[in-house]
């Protein structure tokens, strides 16, 4: 099973940037496209899914793939040998005149056997990562299989990865040379719960927390209708131990009960999934009348409209009515067709839960309130999610929660619980409060089709496999659908979503056909520790031969120590006065506010944005002169570039490519 990153994570907007390309093409998925036209290689070497849209273009020696719109794929094969020497015969071939040059730093090659899966080598040249004035993508992989060297080049440039990022996703995962080998345990029953099988969670669990550095964590299994096992390790705020009755946000998964509770409208027969949400709200707008006029409730929650992410309008804007969020879609551009391909927005998340509690309650004054009234009586009440909330106040009195922790450059570090209070603008998106034992009755009743423990149910099973069937690919096995994610575990289906705030992360994910499920939530941000868990449980419940995940643990906590060894050798924290100087100001953006940058006594850098205050520092690694990172939460690791116009005065400028912020100097 595939988890997506959750796009309530500050690290999005890393990823955004070409290095993500270095994750979605250096190994090749072990399964088929769903959904989409597969293309086979004239001698039928190998096959991949292509795009709705796309062109295919057979040449001599290669083939290329067109989005129409700036991206261009080509796939050739060379006999085995080093990406180094193979990577420039390919170019060769294809464009003839091609001159880019790289550095040995820009090489990267795959030796891990987990990151292989099946391969017997792999690895990427990056020409261009995007960050150049052109804005210019430009890479080539290399994949060897039984002697054959498979290729891949790419180039684009920013903006069109950032479009279409999910539908490179989808070529480059889908990509299966003939004969490769797939994991399938789409055969295999579930083993027996027994006390042996729990002490092997639990200390997989116990490690997985340990080696990744995690605070706290909680989780509980589901099989058959009933909780079967709960653990928590870790400290609460009022000092005593965590426990499945332990307060965390869950992030996203908030999605899931967004969908629900439309699910339960349409029920009703307050709307429709295809009722135009402006026959719910006539003032509804985007920035294009026409996709105004178009776009529908389900529209909303498919992450398949095309526009683009805009997170940072929430971390640097907290406390945002619903209603402003709702007028602040009067800005958004949409850059693809609806269903063309996978683009999260958690902005189109939250107007579709303000939106159904307008309909649902046409005379609310107060949207959100309207929202969570909804949410409270409709789902939370019914299934018995007694500690479940929207109100920070009420988990604040109750002290049973742990700290969130945000990702440092360095060190994970402890935040205070209102950092996270940016979420309730987009609360539909994302702003639960939940424990393990609430969520393992939320997703009993989820296995059950609708129906809770008790046997009341709240959606129609129509309802429910509306919200799980597939709208839009994320990559080649695994789907969105309305709320959800839809992949599998080695070819056995699993339905999840996982949920990623400033301090906290979570995965909620069960298996239909087998009956078993499992919740885990931890206080870290961006972690990969609830996937991983969630891994093991499925490969242990289903007798994996070959489980993913101890490797991956592995190789998480290695990245950790390697990045931690040379951090003294590649971090600047000081820097020349002369050159900082001119920068230490007040700035402001029209869409995020204002921000200061001011020099500290020993030549550093600060960033204050009001929400937060992080140093910049910079990296040996770096070309770019002018481009720092923040190195506090919760925003760490993302650029911030201290340019001067052409006039010379002084500009900050965050984000890259579509979703790309400038501040001048109020005075």
């Amino acid at each position: 099973m595939k988890q997506t990153q959750d796009l309530l994570s500050s690290g999005h907007v890393r990823r955004t940037c070409a290095l993500m390309l270095v994750l979605v093409m250096l190994i090749a998925s072990s399964a088929a496209a769903q959904g989409e036209t597969t293309y086979t290689a004239p001698d039928g070497g190998w096959t991949v899914p292509v795009p709705g849209g796309w062109t295919t273009t057979e040449g001599e020696g290669y083939v290329q793939f067109s989005s129409g719109d700036g991206m261009d794929l080509f796939v050739l094969t060379f006999p085995d040998g080093d990406i180094e020497d193979i990577a420039p015969d390919a170019w060769a071939i294809v464009d003839p005149e091609f001159n880019l040059t790289y550095e040995p730093s820009d090489v990267h090659r795959i030796t891990d056997e987990v990151l292989l899966l099946g391969y017997d080598s792999a690895g990427i040249i990056t020409y261009a990562d995007g960050t150049g004035a052109d804005g210019k993508v430009v890479q080539a992989a290399v994949q060897s299989f039984n002697g054959i060297a498979y290729v891949i080049l790419i180039d684009t440039d920013l903006p069109t990865v950032q479009r279409r990022a999910a539908q490179l996703q989808l070529l480059s995962t889908g990509f299966l040379p003939a004969d490769f080998g797939a994991d399938d345990l789409s055969a295999a029953e579930v083993v027996a719960f027994d006390d042996a099988f729990f002490d092997e969670l639990d200390a997989f669990a116990a490690d997985v927390q340990a080696r990744l550095e995690v605070d706290s964590l909680a989780y509980a299994v589901v099989r058959d209708g009933e909780v079967v096992h709960v653990n928590g390790s870790g400290t609460q705020v009022d000092g005593s131990p965590v426990t499945a009755d332990t307060h965390f946000m869950i992030g996203s998964i908030t999605k899931t009960m967004t969908t629900l509770l439309m699910a339960q409208a349409v029920d009703q027969g307050v709307f429709t999934w295809e009722t135009p949400v402006v026959e719910v709200n006539p003032e509804f707008a985007v920035a294009d009348p026409a996709v105004t006029a178009q776009i529908t409730m389900s529209n909303l929650v498919c992450a398949c409209t095309g526009v683009p992410r805009r997170d940072y309008e929430l971390i640097y804007n907290p406390a945002v009515p619903a209603s402003e969020i709702l007028d602040q879609l009067e800005t958004f551009e949409f850059f693809t067709d609806f269903g063309e391909t996978f683009q999260y927005s958690n902005q189109l998340v939250a107007a579709a839960g303000y939106e159904t509690a307008r309909a649902l309650d046409p005379d609310a004054d107060d949207l959100l309130s309207a929202y969570i009234a909804r949410m409270q009586d409709s789902i939370f009440e019914p299934v018995g999610m007694a500690d479940t909330t929207f109100d920070f106040d009420v988990i604040a009195a109750g002290e049973r929660y742990p700290l969130p922790y945000g990702r440092g450059v360095l060190v994970h570090e402890p935040l205070s619980i209102e950092a996270e209070s940016f979420l309730l603008s987009v609360a539909p998106a994302g702003a639960v409060w939940s424990t393990a034992n609430d969520m393992a009755a939320y997703l009993i009743m989820l296995m059950n089709g609708g129906v809770t423990a008790d046997g009341t149910r709240i959606v129609s099973e129509a309802g429910l496999a509306r919200v799980q069937t597939p709208q839009v690919a994320i990559d080649s096995n695994t789907d969105y659908g309305l709320g959800w994610i839809l992949g599998d575990y080695k070819e056995v289906p699993v339905y999840f979503h996982d949920g990623n705030t400033l301090g906290y992360a979570a995965s909620m994910a069960y298996m239909p056909d087998r009956g078993i499920g499992i919740v885990v939530l931890v206080n870290q941000q961006a972690s990969g520790a609830p996937s991983l868990i969630t891994s093991g449980f499925f490969s242990s419940a289903l007798a994996d031969p070959e489980p993913d995940a101890p490797g991956e643990v592995d190789i998480i906590a290695t990245t950790i120590a390697e990045n931690r060894a040379r951090a003294e050798d590649t971090f600047i924290r000081t820097f020349d006065a002369e050159t900082i100087a001119p920068f230490a100001g007040v700035y402001a953006n029209p869409v995020l506010g204002e921000v200061t940058v001011a020099v500290t006594r020993d030549n550093g850098l600060t960033f204050d944005a009001g929400e937060f205050v992080t140093a910049l520092w910079r990296s040996t690694e770096q070309d770019d002169a002018d481009v720092y990172f923040m190195a506090d939460p919760p925003l760490a690791g993302d650029r911030v570039r201290l340019t001067l116009s052409e006039d010379g005065d002084p500009r900050v400028v965050i984000g890259l490519g579509l979703t790309e912020y400038t501040f001048t100097p109020t005075k």
